[in-house]
């Protein structure tokens, strides 16, 4: 859950950030060419041209200087380009964790009715000592308390990574209507 968490949270905050650059970057182009010499410019004289030349390179080099980093105060994040490939990459990410649980949960049914059989197959042969303790058998009884001994191990497993918050929500809560098998 945690996972997704933060993929959630690097995609929605890359794209605010993509959005809040474009905005930064039509106002700062808009006030840029603001600076731009006015109409019947060339009809002034010389003196005046360069005096006009002189205050605005003046007062655009201040406005540069003072508006170079404005995306930067207002995103974590300052090239849109990264911008986009983070985007891309959160994206093919959060894509690929929804296939991955959609697959976990859509055939869930069929792994507690495999996992059923499974335990109800171990726990009959157990209880109704299949293979019993005359000696003819060894072999067969310790391939059952084996094979026990895996069925335990996958349940514990199964319900520790099912509660675990990193990975729990690709594994759906199918060992829940199981139980550990105990050994006589």
């Amino acid at each position: 859950m945690i996972l997704l968490i933060i993929a959630l949270i690097l995609f929605i905050g890359s794209i605010a950030c993509w959005i809040i650059h474009t905005h930064f970057s039509k106002q700062y182009e808009k006030e840029r060419d603001s600076f731009d010499r006015p109409d019947g410019y060339w009809r002034w004289d010389v003196d005046k041209r360069n005096e006009y030349d002189t205050q605005r390179a003046e007062r655009k080099r201040k406005w540069e200087a003072s508006n170079r980093h404005a995306v930067a105060h207002w995103c974590w994040l300052h090239d849109p380009n990264a911008q986009g490939a983070i985007t891309i990459i959160t994206s093919f990410i959060l894509v690929i964790m929804l296939l991955i649980s959609v697959i976990s949960y859509s055939t869930m049914e069929a792994e507690i009715a495999t996992l059923q059989a499974r335990y109800d197959s171990l726990t009959y042969q157990l209880e109704n000592d299949v293979y019993n303790d005359n000696g003819d058998d060894v072999i067969g009884k310790s391939d059952l308390y084996a094979a026990i001994q895996e069925w335990n191990e996958d349940y514990a497993w199964g319900i520790k990574m099912q509660n675990n918050p990193w990975t729990g929500i690709f594994i759906p809560d199918k060992w829940d209507y199981l139980k550990p098998i105990e050994l006589k």
